[in-house]
């Protein structure tokens, strides 16, 4: 889930491989496909950091999903909005870098970054994106949700 997805409703597939082993990935002709074009793509990569990864290409090259129930926040909001466009989810949903996402067992963080009061907060200390809202979980978010547990 990415910020489109969240806001719009799309719905996205990926392919979360962590607990398949290479032999199940082998043995499927579309997954061994999917994994050595990956595998092909981090070689070609100019960055050296991205072709140190072309040894794990099942597995996503940022892994920052939480285990259990998770809070999801878009990084960017439109500035019209009268709330933050928040999601909850039970965990099962993988979470785009276009997003943060945080552990929320209780669901407190969820309903307070829910809230006019946090959108009103995003406003007046948030940072922006043209007219847009910016989220940031080490500034806009840090001193709110950490307090209650979340990002």
């Amino acid at each position: 889930m990415g910020t489109d997805e969240r806001v719009k409703g799309k719905q996205r597939w990926c392919l979360w491989l962590e607990t398949v082993t290479m032999a199940k990935i082998a043995a499927s002709p579309f997954l061994a496909d999917r994994v050595e074009r990956t595998c092909l793509d981090r070689l070609d990569s100019r960055a050296a950091s991205t072709r140190g990864m072309a040894s794990t290409a099942p597995l996503f090259a940022q892994r920052t999903q939480p285990a259990g129930p998770v809070l999801i926040i878009p990084r960017v909001v439109s500035g019209l909005r009268d709330y933050l466009t928040a999601a909850y989810s039970d965990g099962s949903t993988i979470a785009s870098d276009s997003v943060f996402c945080g552990s929320d067992r209780d669901g407190l963080a969820f309903a307070v970054s829910s809230s006019s009061m946090f959108m009103a907060w995003m406003r007046g200390v948030g940072g922006r994106l043209k007219s847009d809202q910016r989220f940031s979980k080490t500034f806009t978010g840090s001193s709110q949700l950490r307090v209650l547990g979340g990002l």
